[in-house]
């Protein structure tokens, strides 16, 4: 598996709670889930914050397979589902 860490351009930024960080485009989908997953604070309500996520990614216009796979994992974490 390559490396997926987020890029320096992170570090010390203020996001929004439950925002995701960026990753880079070259991560398989499921490394970006994972890191997501990993991300959450504890306690977080998980289908919620798959949701705003999944807000995101239906605001772009004709989204790649891997993002399309991205969504349908965290479809299932919206749906209260163990990923497939």
């Amino acid at each position: 598996m390559g490396s997926c860490r987020p890029t320096s351009q992170m570090g010390g930024v203020e996001r929004e709670q439950g925002v995701a960080p960026s990753v880079p485009a070259y991560c398989a989908p499921e490394e970006v889930f994972l890191a997501w997953l990993l991300w959450l604070p504890e306690g977080a309500d998980m289908a919620t914050a798959a949701r705003r996520e999944i807000a995101r990614i239906d605001r772009v216009d004709n989204p790649a397979d891997p993002l399309v796979r991205l969504r349908t994992l965290l479809a299932g974490v919206a749906r209260g589902l163990a990923p497939p």
